[in-house]
């Protein structure tokens, strides 16, 4: 997410310094997805997966004699699943998402991954239809909460209830972001969502993918 917040001068040298790494970063992919090896399969899976570094995580809060007590969930797991979580940004810049319209929770794909889903709910208490939302390849959930606009303002705006995921790999979800991954991954959360009123929506090839899924899920590998 951008920040806000006021820059000292360390936080400005820090700033610089991640800048600069980042785009030593960026060379060093670039060297490691055409050499590392130089074969086609494995240069287009390495092109087109880029997980960021995972900045949320889910949580849930139980009081103890009176202590609340904080349970971070920073991968997701099999003990994970059919439990509600909470959403979790360690930022000053970060404003705590309304547990009212939002709903965290994980599932299980058929290739035994666990992905970190997001529900986004309209605040009408009936909503048109629900999206699926598949985000960009160079991103992940924290990146789609604060916005202009957010995803909670287009809920809000289409009268539609919302669902985002991570892919395999990126952020809290467990396992390795692949093509057959992915297909996995859009079948998943197309099944969990529910068929009434279900639209696709998403940038790159996810969406094409999640329309496969949708139409002929039995030709998805």
């Amino acid at each position: 997410m951008e920040c806000s917040c006021p820059i000292t001068r360390c936080e400005g040298c820090e700033v610089a310094m991640r800048r600069v790494g980042g785009c030593m970063k960026t060379s060093g992919r670039a060297c490691w997805v055409a050499c590392l090896p130089p074969l086609p399969n494995f240069v287009l899976t390495k092109a087109a997966f880029w997980p960021p570094s995972r900045e949320y995580f889910f949580y849930q809060e139980s009081t103890v004699d009176g202590v609340v007590k904080r349970t971070k969930l920073k991968k997701a797991n099999k003990a994970s699943l059919n439990q509600s979580w909470l959403f979790g940004f360690d930022h000053p810049c970060y404003k705590p998402l309304n547990p009212k319209y939002i709903e965290c929770f994980t599932i299980e794909t058929r290739k035994q991954h666990y992905l970190a889903c997001v529900l986004i709910r309209a605040p009408s208490k009936a909503p048109g239809y629900t999206l699926i939302y598949s985000h960009p390849n160079g991103s992940d959930l924290s990146d789609h909460f604060h916005g202009v606009p957010s995803l909670a303002d287009i809920a809000k705006y289409l009268n539609a209830d919302i669902v985002i995921y991570d892919y395999s790999g990126y952020g809290v979800s467990s396992g390795e972001s692949n093509d057959k991954s992915i297909f996995a991954d859009i079948e998943g959360v197309y099944q969990v969502s529910g068929k009434r009123y279900l639209e696709a929506w998403g940038i790159e090839p996810q969406t094409s993918r999640m329309r496969s899924a949708r139409s002929t899920p039995e030709l998805c590998p």
